[in-house]
């Protein structure tokens, strides 16, 4: 997990120095590069590499690279850490999604906790003029699409390998190549 951390900082950083290169474009690269990683890894292992629920495979492949894209965008716009604490809120919007969608349950506590993140959050915009609301509001959604790209592999996790939701790669979340890193360094 320390390199994977690692690793991420270095790509935030290198989005955050190529503001000459829109954002969609340095999102396909990175993806190009992880699925051709992936790939190799089912391929060695006899996996298939498009699962069996390819609807949701898709969505999660969607809701991913939407919420890379806005996450990108952000990271060119505004502040390196402010973005940074941006996405933060996928966890929060994650929690949120699985006891919508997976009825899972939570505590009055938790739903405190959760709520006094979210505007702890969000009061980042105040303190800096070029942080506009439109880009907090973009960096939400990118959260909140992330947040459906992780749900949809929780839901999946016993019913797919857990690569294949990584080979959805072109279409996929920032997040999920800390497994693939930590993957690769056990191997």
């Amino acid at each position: 997990m320390f390199f994977a951390t690692i690793f991420f900082m270095v790509v935030k950083i290198g989005v955050k120095l190529l503001p000459h290169i829109p954002p969609m474009e340095i999102v396909f690269f990175r993806c190009l590069i992880s699925f051709l990683i992936t790939y190799f890894l089912l391929k060695r292992k006899g996996h298939s590499i498009l699962g069996n629920n390819k609807l949701l495979l898709m969505g999660r492949g969607v809701f991913g690279t939407i919420g890379l894209y806005l996450y990108f965008v952000i990271l060119q716009e505004i502040p390196l850490a402010t973005a940074s604490t941006l996405i933060y809120l996928t966890p929060l919007f994650t929690s949120f999604v699985g006891v919508i969608l997976l009825k899972e349950k939570m505590t009055a506590t938790q739903w405190f906790l959760l709520l006094t993140a979210f505007v702890g959050i969000l009061l980042i915009q105040g303190y800096d003029e070029r942080v506009t609301i439109n880009y907090v509001l973009l960096g939400a959604l990118g959260s909140l699409c992330a947040a459906f790209a992780y749900s949809i592999i929780r839901y999946l996790k016993d019913r797919e390998h857990s690569l294949v939701p990584v080979s959805y790669t072109h279409l996929r979340a920032h997040e999920t190549e800390a497994d693939l890193v930590c993957r690769l360094l056990l191997e």
